[in-house]
């Protein structure tokens, strides 16, 4: 076994990714904010986000590599004027910077590795699209009883005589807010503002324990963002300005599982637009993406191949077992095995702390098959050619899936030179994202608005 590189302490894959993007407020220490750094080893380039906040006379990071599906971890943070030190406990990570010309620069040490990571700012981009403004914006507040949950969210209602059609937006993995904010982007504002203006009312809304909304967004499951899901569709359904019969649902990546998931449930839902949804399982497709992404980073074939062996044993351990109190050991002597003994107690508990959560193993069991096959509504499924998070040859198995019950009114398309949040790209890679000015294709947005109004 070759010597253990520090981007084994994190999951190599991602499902989806989230940067709370905010505004940076010139009152506060500069530092505070959100930044994007790239850590390189060897051949292997690793996109890191952190978010510096300053809560009261104190300050707090939260720090998320999204191409190894690890997010939100939680740093204690010391600022001493224009220097920073950040203590990621959690996971053996500790980070030294000192912030010069509007970017930090410094290092990053885990298990005696010290690497260079130099950060960014996050610069925020404005939604851009050709739709006239026609529509009203209104604050809501939509209460689940699952969790005592208050989502918090805006209704955009067309103007003129209604009822109007109307499409919830369901976010991904990760804590988002409303626009899906991300590297900049608020593609969620971008279709809200397009929809709308083309006579479909839309929904959109912060994330249990995200923005304005209450509760505990780290204990939550994929069928915790289920129930808010429905519970926003049954909201809906009570609203004069709303046609209660044309109420559909628009998941991007993880809400892809979330849209189906409430149609095959409530069969009042009329449409479901899946925007990089997976048809495959929630192992496989963590596997796939580990494979793909590194492959693109140049990664050897030999090496992709032990990773694909190695943490595809530990996510069979994690489908097939019975009791998730003893889940932790059982991975700790498998890694050490794996590993050959090599790996260090710290980093190999962090590995297990990265899949031993209560999201992580809801979606490595995920099986679309056990919803997709009972969705009797229209279903438009779309993914990006250079899409390496969700592959489109997910479309195939989706499509699939859903025709099983003979619902035939399934519609796929893959749109050729588009990344996996449906940007013009040239790679697919995650470090790209926040480089393009695009939030989200026009193409999609002509055709999926298109779609709905002929549902």
């Amino acid at each position: 076994m070759k010597h253990v590189k520090l981007i084994i302490l994190f999951i190599a894959a991602c499902f989806s990714i989230s940067a709370d993007v905010k505004a940076q407020d010139s009152k506060k220490q500069d530092l505070t904010g959100n930044w994007q750094g790239i850590i390189e080893m060897g051949p292997t380039k690793l996109v890191v986000l952190i978010e510096i906040a300053e809560e009261g006379e104190k300050f707090e990071s939260y720090m998320s590599i999204p191409q190894q599906g690890a997010k939100g971890i939680v740093g204690n943070t010391l600022v001493n004027n224009s220097s920073i030190e950040i203590d990621f406990a959690a996971a053996g990570i500790k980070y030294s910077g000192v912030l010069s010309q509007g970017k930090i620069n410094g290092y990053l040490v885990q298990a005696g590795h010290k690497a260079p990571l130099d950060f960014l700012p996050v610069i925020e981009i404005e939604p851009k699209t050709e739709a006239k403004k026609n529509y009203t914006s209104e604050e809501v507040i939509i209460h689940n009883h699952n969790g005592e949950v208050n989502l918090s969210g805006t209704l955009s209602i067309p103007n003129g005589k209604g009822p109007f059609p109307a499409v919830i937006l369901v976010s991904g993995s990760g804590p988002q807010n409303r626009d899906s904010e991300i590297f900049g982007h608020k593609p969620f504002a971008v279709q809200a503002d397009y929809y709308s203006s083309r006579g479909i009312a839309v929904l959109r809304y912060d994330d249990r324990g995200v923005g304005k909304s209450t509760g505990d967004f780290q204990s939550a499951t994929t069928k915790d963002f289920a129930s808010d899901a429905a519970t926003t569709f049954n909201f809906l359904k009570n609203r004069p300005e709303i046609n209660s019969k044309k109420i559909g649902l628009l998941g991007h990546s993880e809400g892809g599982v979330i849209a189906p998931m409430v149609a095959s449930e409530q069969s009042d839902v009329a449409f479901v637009v899946m925007l990089a949804g997976p048809g495959q399982n929630g192992a496989e497709l963590m596997i796939t993406q580990k494979s793909l992404i590194e492959s693109k980073m140049g990664i050897a074939k030999e090496d992709i191949e032990k990773g694909k062996t190695v943490f595809g044993g530990a996510y069979n351990i994690v489908t097939a077992f019975p009791n998730d109190n003893d889940l932790s050991d059982t991975l700790e002597n498998y890694f050490d095995k794996a590993f050959e003994g090599q790996l260090d107690d710290k980093t190999k508990m962090a590995i297990v702390a990265q899949i031993n959560t209560p999201w992580m193993l809801g979606f490595l069991r995920n099986q679309p098959s056990t919803y997709l096959a009972k969705v009797n509504c229209p279903v438009f499924a779309i993914n990006g050619s250079l899409d390496l998070q969700v592959p489109p040859q997910n479309l195939k198995l989706v499509k699939k899936e859903i025709e099983k019950n003979g619902n035939k009114k399934v519609v796929i398309k893959e749109y050729a030179g588009l990344n996996h949040l449906f940007q013009h790209a040239k790679t697919g890679m995650i470090n790209e994202y926040g480089t393009i000015e695009e939030s989200i294709s026009p193409d999609v947005l002509k055709d999926v608005s298109d779609w709905i109004i002929k549902q």
